[in-house]
């Protein structure tokens, strides 16, 4: 091919990204208003639990949350995608979500709302890691007892004889107070089990950027970890607290944040900006609901009656979803479990197609951005995240196949 000037290369760029954009036009268009059914069953009902419980969250912010919750919950059981279309390399699934909305519609709420529909599903893994923790201590204790007596089998161990080797399970959860060095000893706790991972929440990182910068270490941290699931043992530590390096681990992440705290101090917008050209743009789902989305799902009654009557409904929605929810992950948990292969994903036919469509026609509008902003940064990454939200939703459907279907409904949520 005959060599072209930087203006020539620009225009057949255009040329190219203008092809994908018809090629691709029912997979990323979209309408002024965020449409819920575009996405999967699962995923429009928790949003209409996450907003009967907390009225004031826009559908939005909801999903951000939903999605979020979870990934933090099949991670645990630390799914991989397994397809050369996506990586050579074997890597596990994680989601980084940033919400910008106003203090008080219910971030608290939202997210224990979900936390408790998907109560059976976490506990299920609980007891399987608790389960490999004591398979783990009775293997010590078979090797410490044959010193003396040699025909000792595993049927003759009893939990006393193991219970002093059992270790108390890593914790599965932090917050934006925590250090880096606090959270690398939780990551590095979890890598020596078989399940577990690792979620950070903030209900306000923007206040916690404005008051101290161990936040900003964490996210660093984390921006590492979200590619390859690994972080290099930090040289300039002490041998007393050197941090251990990570491998295969890619926690998840929930920053919600009030609008006024983050545009309305100057050091925490620098702060957000340094950070979101170096890892959380091409890392990060972002959302934030207009002032419209805001009130979307509070209506607004004309009487009394009318008030009891929604309040009502509301009840009656949170009871069947959360039901609905429960069932649904807690079988997806169980298939899960029941076989490694279960944990380990692919896309089909189709979807590495429009993958392969989806991946290069972000790159090429890339190229058109200014170099090293924002935009770019985030065009470059964009088809990678994407992927894995498909995968999460394949999961929740029950199945370790990422179908076209699922795959165009992730890149339409990123969209919006």
């Amino acid at each position: 091919m005959a060599k072209v000037n930087m203006e020539e290369r620009l225009k057949a760029i255009k040329q190219l990204v203008n092809l994908y954009e018809v090629e691709l036009k029912e997979d990323i268009k979209v309408g002024e208003d965020f449409d819920i059914t575009r996405l999967p069953s699962i995923i429009q009902d928790s949003i209409r639990l996450v907003t009967a419980k907390s009225p004031a969250f826009s559908n939005i912010s909801a999903a951000t949350t939903v999605n979020y919750l979870y990934m933090h919950l099949v991670s645990q059981l630390r799914p991989t995608i397994n397809d050369i279309v996506y990586s050579p390399d074997n890597l596990g699934i994680n989601y980084y979500g940033i919400n910008l909305s106003p203090s008080g519609n219910g971030k608290d709420a939202s997210l224990n709302t979900m936390k408790s529909a998907c109560k059976t599903a976490f506990d299920l893994i609980f007891r399987e890691r608790q389960d490999q923790e004591a398979q783990r201590a009775k293997s010590i204790a078979l090797r410490e007892l044959r010193k003396d007596n040699p025909t000792m089998t595993e049927d003759d161990i009893t939990y006393d004889m193991y219970s002093e080797f059992m270790r108390d399970l890593a914790p599965i959860t932090i917050e934006s107070k925590s250090t880096r060095g606090g959270s690398v000893n939780v990551i590095t706790r979890l890598q020596n089990e078989k399940f577990g991972n690792l979620g950070l929440t903030s209900n306000e990182f923007g206040l916690a950027l404005k008051q101290n910068n161990t936040i900003e270490e964490l996210l660093e941290m984390l921006g590492s970890l979200f590619d390859m699931g690994v972080t290099e043992q930090q040289a300039f530590k002490t041998v007393e607290v050197r941090e251990q390096a990570i491998e295969g681990m890619y926690p998840n992440t929930l920053l919600h944040s009030s609008p006024k705290i983050v545009f309305g101090n100057e050091k925490v917008r620098m702060a957000i900006s340094n950070l979101f050209h170096t890892m959380l743009a091409r890392r990060c789902f972002f959302s934030m609901p207009t002032e419209e989305e805001t009130i979307e799902n509070n209506e607004i009654p004309l009487t009394i009656q009318e008030v009891r009557e929604i309040a009502n409904q509301r009840r009656i929605t949170i009871s069947k979803l959360s039901s609905k929810i429960d069932d649904v992950t807690s079988e997806v948990v169980r298939t899960m479990l029941a076989s490694d292969e279960n944990r380990i994903l692919h896309f089909s036919d189709e979807a590495k197609i429009l993958y392969t469509d989806y991946f290069e026609y972000n790159l090429k509008r890339g190229e058109l951005e200014e170099d090293s902003s924002i935009n770019q940064v985030e065009l470059n990454g964009r088809a990678f995240k994407v992927a894995r939200l498909a995968a999460l939703w394949s999961l929740l459907d029950n199945t370790n196949e990422i179908s076209r279907d699922t795959l165009s409904s992730a890149i339409y949520f990123r969209r919006v």
